[in-house]
């Protein structure tokens, strides 16, 4: 997310509202020789197990709080506030030192796994099920997937059609491979899972051209079928590698899914 020769990030820091004075795509406060930033992210809780905050803490853990502090609120980036009264009597918004304590319920995979990837702010409306699994669901639905050829799991898995987990299952979390994700991630994973057992034109795929594939929907939607054969035969791509186009929360996890994934591959 960082690109060092620029000196800026590619996503806005999610605690960017703490200092207005500074662009929040830049990385400490654009003077990294002299300044550190060197964190990494912890996600909060409450009780129920709805994601309230990420922090900069060198920390991938997830932690459930089963109490919150007085005056506790927060905005859609996950900034935390409280509220006081100012001289004049009226309420203003304070930012608030982090969270910090509460119950370590496991951790994430990638410190921003619950940052949505366009817009840089916390996942607030995701709910983690505690010590649920997605692992009966990718069961379930590869082995729908045991069926099908590589065209006809793609055409099962765009938004809202037979493997898209998030469209199913809504803003909820839980393990996958014993790490806490996303069901967008686990929708990710199933994608690339089920993609590594199937065949085009009788042959396997390499998982390369399986993110070319994905990239190449992301930027244009949709595919002709001369343009697949392209993508297939002549590795054309709609963007730079690794994601080929695509976001880099898709290419992580469909990269893990991938390694995971079912039945073997024959290379072009």
């Amino acid at each position: 997310m960082y690109d060092p020769q620029l000196g800026r990030w590619h996503v806005q820091d999610p605690m960017a509202e703490l200092d207005y004075n500074f662009s929040p795509y830049n990385f400490c406060l654009n003077n990294p020789i002299n300044l550190l930033d060197p964190d990494g992210l912890s996600t909060h809780t409450d009780s129920t197990g709805a994601i309230i905050a990420v922090y900069d803490d060198d920390d991938n853990s997830v932690y459930k709080h089963s109490t919150l502090p007085e005056n506790y609120a927060q905005d859609d980036a996950g900034i935390e506030y409280k509220t006081e009264k100012d001289e004049d009597g009226k309420e203003k918004k304070v930012a608030t030192n982090k969270l910090s304590g509460g119950e370590n319920m496991g951790e994430t995979e990638y410190w921003d796994e619950f940052i949505n990837p366009e817009t840089g702010n916390v996942m607030t409306s995701t709910t983690i099920q505690f010590g649920k699994s997605w692992g009966p669901v990718i069961d379930k639905m590869s082995a729908i997937a045991d069926g099908m050829n590589l065209e006809e799991i793609a055409a099962n898995s765009g938004p809202g059609d037979l493997f898209d987990i998030k469209a199913k299952y809504g803003n909820v979390a839980g393990l996958l491979d014993g790490k806490y994700a996303s069901s967008r991630s686990a929708g990710n994973y199933l994608a690339a899972y089920n993609a590594k057992g199937g065949t085009m034109y009788g042959v396997g795929i390499t998982f390369t051209t399986f993110q070319k594939f994905a990239g190449a929907l992301h930027v244009k939607g949709s595919l002709t079928v001369q343009e697949k054969k392209e993508i297939v035969l002549k590795g054309t791509a709609y963007g730079p590698p690794p994601a080929y186009g695509e976001q880099m929360y898709q290419y992580r996890m469909s990269k893990l899914g991938w390694q995971a994934g079912r039945g073997t591959i024959i290379k072009f």
